[in-house]
């Protein structure tokens, strides 16, 4: 329901997509590790993985809107806590 509206992202609010155009899931994950370690290193903030798919609105803003792209990929918690960890 939440993405029934057009949202935007802030500085302490990122949506992800999952959707895949290509065998690009790690360059997905390298994404997501980013921005985790981006609120680390800020005041943190608010990450949802699997949001539906960015578009440009009619002002040149990015919105996100519509069905989710949930993560296909099953990841372990504590694997993936390494692997921010190891960032």
């Amino acid at each position: 329901a939440y993405f029934q509206q057009e949202r935007e992202e802030t500085l302490s609010l990122e949506f992800k997509s999952y959707f895949q155009r290509d065998d690009n899931s790690n360059r997905k994950e390298d994404g997501v590790l980013k921005t985790i370690c981006a609120f680390l290193n800020a005041t943190g903030g608010l990450l949802i993985w699997g949001a539906p798919v960015g578009k440009k609105n009619s002002e040149g803003h990015k919105v996100f809107t519509g069905e989710l792209s949930p993560v296909e990929k099953h990841y372990a918690k504590d694997d993936f806590i390494s692997k921010i960890a190891n960032r």
